[in-house]
């Protein structure tokens, strides 16, 4: 464990809202390869951001909290799902397709240098598989998968459920009956039951939506009141409040209202769902121009009595895409919405959409997803947005900017030192004509050191009363409300 240990770096943290840095910036592709994003988790210190590329193969991109590239990772001949990277409690696994076997799926332990620890093959019946989505049931994980009999044309849709120790606890076929199966999204419910989101078809194309308990065994399903449109998924959350909240697509080309009203034909449906028996409460269809078509069936729960709807709308007129967010109460009330686009790619012809965000606990977003010029590579584009969608004073219905990453000027000059060490911390580059406060906790807060150091006293800290393990150095300067976290490792 201590050879892993040695491998962490200082990480700076912010604790406070204003020292804040907004960014909205993007990755090269590398080389010839195209990125796809997978996938966004933000930990307590990383912003890491999975894709899948062309050339057979997958990385995790790790940045810090203010946007700064940390390292990259790449896994050869794996082909992550969408929504790939889960974190349990002490545990990153990695989800998606080993492209070296004929069936091939597989569920990545990775360690603290995130290189492969261990992997779990998931092995459908069938002759072909493909990974769909995963998520988090306590300390397991559910992932969701299609595969195709042999000899057949026909789709099956499976949930797999893992224990942590990569033990499959038990996995069951969603519509065993039907000729195509598509499954999309996981959740785990405040009751503790599992939601499933899939799609069948019979005589079209149905939505439906499944309650297992933790045991695997179906308690309700429920298939939407209207045919959805095929392609699209099947999102799902649950509000603060216990409802369940379901987006698709539909069909609207024969709709009156809409030829009339000029409005797109394939709108965004969102049902209202009772938490408890998936009783359907009411529905609402976001309507647009004909000129405009929205993208935004994906769904983010939010801290309060809120959501989000992310994804991109396409302007025929304009030739264009905007990456779109709108946070939204419960009820149904849009409270605001955004497009963006990145200032090096405006213009005709170009593409932005967001395809993964994660709220933070102080409200700010932070987002994921592609940017390019079509034709053209694409780009993996990552931005940190305030709790109002904005780029800090950069706001509006359209946010068009390249913000500047700016670093604190504490961050600049102080420097601490060795990492990993044993006896001794030291503090360079310290202000002689001012003070700072300290202390030294561990990752679940507990103290174990405070004091004042400054420039005419000692830069050195004492540590040699510590045990192995992983610490932080919290800072700050003339009695500021700003603090900054050093991350170190004692040997």
């Amino acid at each position: 464990m201590r050879g892993l240990l040695f491998t962490l770096l200082f990480t700076f943290v912010s604790n406070s809202v204003a020292s804040q840095i907004f960014f909205n910036k993007y990755l090269e592709p590398i080389d010839s390869l195209n990125p796809n994003p997978s996938d966004l988790e933000v930990l307590e210190e990383e912003v890491l951001v999975s894709a899948l590329y062309s050339g057979n193969e997958s990385g995790i991109h790790r940045f810090t909290l203010h946007g700064a590239k940390i390292n990259d990772h790449f896994y050869q001949d794996f082909a992550s799902a969408n929504k790939a990277m889960l974190k349990t409690s002490d545990l990153i696994f990695f989800w998606g397709k080993n492209r070296d076997q004929e069936k091939g799926l597989e569920l990545l332990q990775l360690d603290i240098d995130f290189d492969i620890e261990e992997n779990k093959g998931i092995q459908s019946k069938g002759v072909w598989n493909f990974p769909s989505t995963s998520n988090v049931y306590g300390d397991s994980i559910v992932t969701l998968s299609i595969f195709r009999d042999e000899g057949s044309d026909l789709l099956r849709g499976t949930v797999h459920m893992i224990s942590k120790d990569l033990e499959e606890l038990w996995s069951k076929q969603l519509h065993p009956e039907s000729s195509f199966v598509n499954v999309f999204n996981s959740l785990k419910l405040s009751s503790g039951n599992l939601l499933v989101s899939s799609q069948y078809s019979s005589n079209g194309v149905n939505g439906t939506l499944t309650i297992f308990n933790k045991h695997g065994t179906i308690q309700r399903q429920r298939d939407m009141s209207e045919e959805i449109t095929s392609g699209f998924a099947v999102t799902i959350i649950e509000l603060s409040n216990g409802d369940i909240i379901c987006g698709t697509v539909v069909d609207r080309l024969f709709d009156w209202d809409f030829q009339q009203n000029e409005w797109f034909v394939e709108p965004v449906k969102y049902y209202w769902l009772s938490g408890n028996n998936l009783q359907e409460q009411k529905d609402t269809i976001y309507t647009s121009h004909k000129l405009e078509r929205p993208g935004g069936e994906k769904l983010w729960k939010g801290n309060g009595d809120y959501f989000f709807i992310y994804g991109n709308v396409w302007y025929v007129d304009e030739d264009q895409t905007y990456g779109m967010l709108k946070k939204v109460d419960n009820d149904g009330n849009i409270l605001w919405s955004r497009r963006y686009q990145h200032e090096d790619f405006t213009g005709s012809k170009n593409f932005h959409g967001i395809e993964h965000i994660q709220e933070m606990p102080d409200g700010s977003i932070y987002t994921a997803g592609s940017a390019k010029f079509s034709p053209g590579r694409n780009h993996i584009w990552i931005m940190h947005l305030d709790e109002n969608g904005c780029l800090g004073d950069n706001c509006g219905e359209v946010v068009i900017t390249d913000v500047v990453e700016q670093e604190s000027e504490e961050i600049s000059k102080l420097a601490v030192y060795p990492n990993p060490a044993s006896d001794l911390l030291t503090l360079d580059h310290l202000d002689a004509s001012s003070n700072y406060t300290y202390m030294i906790i561990d990752g679940s807060g507990e103290k174990y050191q405070q004091g004042a150091v400054n420039k005419s006293s000692s830069d050195s800290l004492d540590i040699s009363f510590l045990n192995s393990g992983l610490y932080f150095l919290v800072i700050s300067k003339d009695g500021s409300a700003d603090s900054f976290k050093y991350k170190f490792v004692v040997y």
